[in-house]
């Protein structure tokens, strides 16, 4: 008790010292290391039960894409709001039809998937080409894709 009494000046400063120390670390492990409680996507995915998209619908635009003769393959991937679509077309195929082939793909969904999804399509070739690849996206808010410049 007689040191702390002997020391309290210098001893005063160095508690404060450590005490700060002690906030400032756990505050940058709070910035830094991500809360794994806490969804991902945060709130952007609200309403997204009202809007789910059913495996019947995306099986029918599969079907449809390869019935049209032009595509060798589709992909479908769902992230979040995010639909995408990787499609292999035919060595044959020019860019102007192949970018048609986006109607097929909304047309394949209501109106409510279509306002709440955003849409991105790959389009490329087994072959190596001069046209492709190209990406297509939508936003959610548009009506037509906006594509990349080949």
């Amino acid at each position: 008790m007689k040191y702390i009494k002997k020391n309290k000046w210098v001893l005063i400063p160095i508690s404060v010292f450590v005490l700060v120390m002690i906030f400032a670390v756990v505050g940058i492990v709070n910035l830094v290391v991500p809360n794994d409680s806490k969804d991902l996507y945060g709130n952007r995915l609200e309403n997204i039960e009202k809007n789910k998209i059913s495996d019947d619908n995306v099986s029918l635009i599969e079907e449809q894409l390869l019935a049209t003769g032009k595509v060798k393959s589709v992909s479908y991937d769902l992230k979040g709001k995010l639909i995408n679509y990787i499609l292999v077309v035919n060595d044959d195929v020019d860019k102007v039809t192949s970018q048609s082939l986006t109607a097929k793909i909304l047309e394949g969904f209501e109106q409510n998937i279509k306002e709440y999804y955003d849409f991105q399509v790959f389009i490329t070739t087994e072959q190596e080409s001069e046209i492709y690849p190209i990406i297509g996206y939508k936003h959610f808010n548009s009506a037509n894709f906006v594509w990349t410049n080949n």
